[in-house]
């Protein structure tokens, strides 16, 4: 039995690192973009500057490719945020933390990390490998789990 507890841990690890590096690619993706859209961006303002035709300049179809790419960038970026959020909250809980305590480390209110914690724990948040969603021995109102 103690060596389950010993898997789960390294399978929490192993999600935890997972979730890591998937925020970190979104990030390096959405920064490659954002370059993209800067140099676009400068070569338009070069272009109106020399007295381009403004529509011309700006309706382009490469401008609204950027835009849409910038938007699913973002959007990968804020989606990968939460999904790193919801780890690192139930890894906290996972080690005995309570609401309060998480959210003096990472500064956001006590209804927050509460609201975290549930979502964390939620049905979801099993198929992305978070244990304290898989768990039914928290105690959401305290972020603590509760004696057997």
């Amino acid at each position: 039995m103690p060596r389950r507890r010993l898997d789960s841990v390294d399978d929490s690890r192993t999600d935890l690192i997972a979730t890591l590096n998937e925020a970190a690619a979104a990030s390096s993706e959405a920064r490659e973009v954002m370059m993209r859209v800067e140099r676009t961006l400068h070569s338009e303002a070069m272009q109106l500057s020399q007295g381009a035709d403004i529509l011309e300049t700006l309706c382009t179809p490469l401008i609204q490719e950027l835009r849409s790419e910038l938007n699913t960038a973002m959007e990968q970026v804020s989606d990968t945020r939460h999904n790193f959020r919801l780890a690192v909250v139930a890894q906290c809980v996972d080690q005995g933390m309570s609401a309060r305590q998480i959210s003096d480390l990472w500064g956001f209110s006590r209804q927050r990390a509460q609201a975290l914690i549930q979502e964390a724990r939620s049905p979801g948040a099993c198929s992305q490998g978070f244990s304290t969603g898989c768990s039914s021995d928290l105690n959401v109102s305290g972020g603590e789990q509760s004696p057997d």
